[in-house]
């Protein structure tokens, strides 16, 4: 009688499949099994049931955690698939489908079993659209609509880019569908996570999620709603990299179902398909608020004088005169940007990234942006240990310290509560659901001439969708006080969304960016700086040899972040897959040792 052998996946950047030969009990496809691999005892996921194995020798599996499997063969077909788009082991994408719980040794309860799992009834035609022309609360009533027509065939995952949009979802949802809803994102707790995924294999449900919720989807899904679809949140920035867009559009196409986007604005992207005629676009441009973009030097950065110039206080003066609520955004968090001594010259920096602690007056303390490091101030300078630490730079806590001095009558609030005269937040607010339903009548943006200098091709687009977003929200009027009125957003803000769109993809296409040619950057890190940068190198060549367009190698911002260096190579293709081929290929024969790789496609 022959052996049965089960390949085996493990929760690890191997992409290969181990042999361990069945020595008792029921193991089939998509059971957890517990093995031993390397020396230690591990989780592993059994991908195909075989009889044959050109390994000696081959370990026995030590027990199948639960007598059913924990995922399907649809589910193993799917993480397949999305191992063609992404540079990612079977077993990293695997274990995505699976809750944490569940990647450790936790047994699921016997009255938990999953075999009664619906199977996924196929459909002849599908619907991939894009909602505007209405406003969050108004999508919501239309997604309602659609949940109710497609509840009749399956389950419907509705994702949402924050926490706060799902509480506000739930909200309004859950008399609708009481017993349909249920809540699965990353902040719920281990035990009631576990639960909400049971529930969700039994029976028709509306699952509520975030980005993650996806990749557990059920098998009778009949429906994907992806809302604020331009969201920076829908992106995840840990390895293994990925976007919500392209792993929805991969699904809707997989299980041929209905895949339904909302938001204020669509992603370049999906303006593209738009135009291409891959996703219908439904409804109208809403008539939103003037956009005024007003030529002022908005910020001296070392004369704190002039942080609140004459035009802002104008303005301000005249419409509280009014009575009317004002919003305030500035893209810089904390007090200043630099902690100082004026007498020696030295800057406060984090230990772990090497880069300048924010301070900030809220904590009276220096923070490290990138990173958990916090460092209490004394009096006086820790190297020269004189009493002259100053800090200069303009964020948000400064800007309310000088507005206060201007105005001391007037009450001004810097928290995400907008209930006072004058509201001030930063830029990512609006990324929020903090201001829907709110009551503002002017808002002034600050701060735009330093968001356009990031190095990154995406700002325009994104400042753009902010302030469409707050021409949206407001009753009168937006501010945006700019040094640089020559830059084309400022000519296109107040016409229609195709005007800017197409001139943002004539020049994306002229420059061979996204959506026309995508991108990978390849980044190592290491703690020693001089052997980091010949392993960069290496990597540079070998990419360079696979026929792809490099660039780089390039330092990262910041360079050092707790206490790794980091380095980045950027290639370019026209095609997705074959870019992530090539890379893939490079990445798994380099030698890493203690250096480790992170890719990200764009």
């Amino acid at each position: 009688m022959r052996r049965r052998i089960a390949r085996v996946v493990f929760n690890l950047g191997v992409d290969k499949e181990f042999d361990y030969y069945i020595s008792r009990g029921k193991v089939d496809v998509g059971f957890r099994v517990w093995v031993e691999f390397n020396h230690k005892r591990r989780v592993g996921l059994v991908t195909k049931v075989t009889s044959t194995s050109s390994v000696r020798n081959l370990k026995p599996i030590l027990e199948a955690i639960d007598n059913f499997p924990t995922i399907s063969k649809e589910h193993l077909k799917f993480a397949k698939l999305l191992k063609k788009n992404y540079p990612y082991s079977l077993g990293e994408l695997l274990f995505m489908m699976i809750p944490p719980p569940l990647r450790r040794k936790k047994r699921i309860p016997s009255t938990d079993s999953l075999s009664s799992a619906f199977p996924h009834r196929g459909r002849k035609e599908k619907n991939i659209c894009f909602i505007r022309g209405k406003n969050f609360l108004e999508r919501v009533k239309l997604y309602r609509k659609k949940i109710e027509e497609k509840l009749k065939e399956g389950s419907v995952i509705l994702c949402l880019p924050t926490f706060e949009y799902v509480e506000k979802v739930k909200e309004l949802l859950s008399n609708f569908f009481s017993k349909e809803l249920i809540i699965l994102h990353s902040y719920q707790r281990s035990k009631e996570f576990l639960s909400s995924w049971v529930k969700l294999k039994r029976g028709n449900k509306l699952i509520l999620g975030m980005r993650a919720t996806l990749f557990y989807y059920p098998l009778n899904l009949s429906c994907i709603i992806l809302e604020e679809e331009a969201s920076p949140y829908y992106f995840h920035p840990e390895k293994p990299y990925y976007h919500l867009f392209d792993i929805a559009y991969l699904l809707s196409k997989f299980k041929n179902i209905d895949f339904i986007l909302g938001g204020d604005y669509p992603t370049l992207n999906t303006f593209k398909m738009i135009k291409e005629g891959k996703i219908s676009l439904k409804g109208r441009e809403r008539k939103l608020k003037h956009v005024e973009v007003v030529r002022a030097k908005t910020f001296n950065y070392y004369k704190h004088k002039t942080i609140v110039n004459p035009l802002l206080k104008e303005l301000l003066r005249k419409h509280l005169e009014e009575k009317k609520r004002i919003l305030i955004l500035y893209s810089r968090k904390g007090f200043a940007s630099f902690i100082k001594c004026l007498k020696c010259g030295y800057i406060y920096m984090c230990p772990k990234c090497f880069t300048p602690l924010r301070y900030s007056l809220r904590e009276k303390r220096g923070e490290c942006l990138w990173c958990s490091y916090k460092e209490n101030l004394g009096s006086l300078c820790k190297i020269c240990n004189s009493g002259y630490i100053t800090t200069s730079g303009v964020g948000i806590e400064r800007l309310a310290y000088y507005l206060r001095q201007s105005f001391p009558e007037v009450e001004f609030s810097y928290s995400e509560e907008i209930n006072h005269p004058v509201n001030l937040a930063t830029y990512s607010i609006l990324d929020s659901s903090s201001l829907i339903g709110k009551d503002i009548d002017v808002a002034f943006l600050l701060g735009s001439d330093y968001f356009l200098s990031r190095i990154d091709f995406e700002t325009t687009l994104r400042l753009y969708i902010y302030l469409k977003r707050l021409a949206g929200l407001v009753k009168e009027k937006v501010y945006v006080l700019s040094e640089n009125l020559e830059h084309y957003l400022w000519e296109l803000v107040n016409k229609p969304l195709e005007a800017f769109y197409t001139k943002e993809v004539h020049l994306r296409k002229e420059a061979r960016l996204p959506p026309y040619q995508h991108l990978a950057r390849i980044t190592v890190r290491g703690k020693n700086r001089n052997r980091l940068l010949e392993k960069a190198n290496q990597l540079y060549n070998l990419l360079k040899n696979s026929s792809l367009e490099v660039f780089g190698p390039v330092q990262e911002f910041p360079f050092r972040l707790r206490g790794k260096f980091y380095y980045s190579i950027i290639a370019k293709s026209k095609s997705k897959l074959t870019l992530g081929k090539k890379v893939k290929e490079v990445v798994e024969v380099f030698p890493k040792g203690s250096y480790k790789i992170a890719v990200v496609l764009r």
